[in-house]
């Protein structure tokens, strides 16, 4: 996962060039990556040996992410494939970074939120290879509309927008990855839990960005701490797989869940404040390789955990349901595939 995350981060000539080309790249490769590892269940890498599996995914994923990145790239301003490969735009090649982020943020954000909060209904029952992906096309075009609405219209700026979504993802991972959508497993009308649980994830999305924003006054830097629990988040839920709530008591089990998330954090935001500076990034240039870091060592986690299944770890024992738990259940249970 370490490696993955360096690979991201300055596998294309420097810091400065790998975010302005794997940055749009990455992004794009998320909804596909999720794609892979909670709908597809590792196929077809699955049905390949252990080591072989995951990177033939990884393939899969590298070329559906630059063929998406080229999509998006021919809505927002024109295809021009050469120009996705490149740090700094010329006369005739124009720089999709930063143009491309928001469009492929609200397709990643859209897609986080019909695959966990609103339990990928009704196209679950598809089967998982034409469900998902009839799951990734439904999330482009909302994702595309939610960027023509906002941003294309300039009715909201967009460093506002991402810094919105990345708190709308905060919410999903928090409530869904943490902690499982404990909050409201016990409504029993899907139709009211799905409402429920979309309308809290957005609008605690919206509030928390627009307090922050209010007290910092920097849209950046509240992206950058939105993206920063997201992946705490991750590590939390995924990584490490509900450790060490598994054998508490149900409310101690979330206190200390979103405790630690919190934690991780704000230290990952330290760290990586403290490697943006030792790079030479300075202000907005900081901020933004600082989210892009988060966002890379989020991508590797779902990589690690969702495609490669830890390998070459050992894999994780999965534990049998118990009825009647009183501790968060093991993410990696349900995260891993989806459900019928």
């Amino acid at each position: 996962m370490a490696l993955l995350t360096v690979v991201f981060l300055f596998a294309w000539g420097g810091a400065d060039s790998t975010l302005r080309v794997f940055g749009v790249l990455v992004l794009y490769a998320l909804p596909v990556t999720a794609l892979v590892a909670l709908w597809w269940e590792d196929w077809p890498g699955a049905q390949l040996r252990p080591r072989w599996s995951g990177w033939a995914d990884i393939a899969i994923v590298a070329v559906a992410g630059t063929a998406l990145a080229a999509l998006g790239q021919t809505i927002v301003q024109r295809f021009d494939i050469r120009a996705l490969f490149i740090a700094q735009g010329t006369a005739r090649h124009a720089a999709p970074f930063p143009v491309l982020l928001p469009l492929g943020a609200a397709i990643f954000t859209v897609f986080l939120q019909f695959t966990l909060v609103t339990e990928g209904w009704p196209l679950r029952s598809r089967g998982r290879l034409t469900g998902g992906t009839l799951a990734l096309a439904l999330t482009w075009v909302l994702g595309l509309a939610l960027e023509q609405l906002f941003v294309a219209t300039g009715l909201v700026a967009p460093v506002t927008f991402l810094a919105v979504l990345s708190w709308v993802s905060v919410f999903q991972v928090a409530g869904w990855v943490v902690l499982q959508g404990l909050a409201l497993a016990k409504v029993q009308s899907r139709a009211q839990r799905l409402v429920l649980g979309n309308v809290a994830t957005v609008v605690l999305g919206l509030l928390t960005h627009a307090i922050l924003a209010g007290c910092y006054r920097d849209e950046l830097f509240v992206g950058a701490l939105g993206a920063a629990l997201t992946t705490a988040g991750l590590v939390v839920g995924m990584l490490f797989e509900g450790w060490p709530t598994k054998h508490l008591q149900q409310r101690s089990a979330i206190f200390v869940a979103v405790l630690l998330m919190v934690a991780l954090g704000v230290l990952s935001l330290a760290v990586f404040s403290a490697a943006a500076q030792g790079l030479g990034f300075t202000g907005s240039a900081a901020t933004g390789w600082i989210t892009y870091a988060l966002n890379s060592a989020a991508a590797a986690i779902i990589i690690h955990v969702g495609i490669f299944r830890r390998w070459p770890l050992p894999p994780a024992p999965t534990e049998a349901p118990v009825a009647h738990q009183t501790t968060l259940p093991a993410p990696s249970a349900s995260l891993g595939r989806l459900e019928p």
